[in-house]
């Protein structure tokens, strides 16, 4: 086992010689009176590999080509020189060559942004949450032409004038009516114990009503004992799509039934899961996401 380990660890070491063998030849290649240097900015996190300088360049030349990267006035800019994270000393007379501070390849130059109106200061152009959005106001959308919400709001219009149509030419069955969840309201409404059909699911009323989120007609909103349901007690408003809570419970503990699959008692107690007349867990069909109403609902 151990010359196992210690061939790879000689395998390792023959890789990380391979791929290190010319770092120390990394400038070998510039000529004579050129030096690549790394160049940072206080206001800014990125850096400037290798920026090529000729040692003959003043400092005030170094800085006017360090204004074109940065954006930083010439008079504004204050240059130190680094070896690592240590600050050697600052390039202060901008009349000296680059070449009489002994600047080698490989060091980093500094520079230190005095604008006090710097557009970088701060995070200017770096920190995008300070960037102002741009947020159109619900009347101008609604007002536009060719949107997606346009689009829907015709598509539900074609639909209500279809449904309306196959309702007189007898076609279609009228919305289930408030008698339909009267027996709902007569045994105690929201609050109830209850039952669903199918699957002899057990649970809590939680919402009754009509929504304009969901087909026409009175619904029942319940709470399942158990995760049989199909979303959390939300529908999607597809106009905004955004999901719009007509309840609120764990996910897939939720449901919409009509008043026909519900029955409602005190005799309704939560099913002990060790019992022999515990109903079996056969509605995995029965659970879908919440992304479409048509998903979330049975008729």
């Amino acid at each position: 086992m151990a010359d196992y380990l210690g061939m790879i660890k000689s395998d390792h070491d023959i890789v990380r010689d391979y791929v290190t063998a010319k770092d120390g030849e990394h400038y070998s290649g510039l000529p004579e009176d050129v030096v690549a240097i790394i160049v940072t900015h206080s206001n800014l996190p990125s850096k400037f590999l290798d920026l090529r300088f000729n040692l003959h360049t003043t400092i005030e030349g170094v800085k006017e080509r360090l204004r074109k990267h940065f954006g930083t006035p010439v008079n504004y800019q204050r240059l130190y020189l680094k070896d690592g994270d240590k600050i050697l000393f600052e390039l202060n007379d901008s009349t000296k060559m680059l070449g009489y501070y002994s600047i080698e390849s490989g060091n980093t130059i500094h520079v230190v942004d005095e604008d006090p109106y710097s557009l970088s200061k701060g995070g200017g152009l770096t920190d995008t949450s300070l960037i102002q959005k741009y947020q159109m106001d619900e009347d101008t959308y609604a007002k536009r032409k060719g949107t997606v919400r346009e689009q829907i709001r015709e598509k539900k219009a074609k639909e209500a004038l279809e449904r309306k149509k196959r309702k007189e030419e007898g076609l279609e069955e009228e919305a289930p009516g408030i008698d339909t969840i009267n027996h709902v309201n007569e045994n105690g409404g929201i609050g109830a114990r209850c039952e669903v059909m199918p699957g002899s699911r057990r649970g809590v009323v939680k919402w009754i009503g009509e929504s304009e989120h969901l087909s026409p007609g009175y619904w029942v909103g319940v709470q399942f004992d158990e995760p049989v349901g199909r979303n959390d007690g939300s529908v999607k408003d597809k106009t905004l799509n955004i999901q719009v809570p007509l309840f609120k419970c764990e996910p897939n503990f939720g449901g919409f039934v009509r008043g026909k699959n519900i029955s409602v008692g005190p005799q309704y107690v939560e099913y002990d899961p060790f019992a022999d007349d515990a109903p079996e867990d056969n509605n995995e069909d029965n659970i879908e996401d919440n992304n479409n109403n048509e998903d979330n609902i049975e008729d």
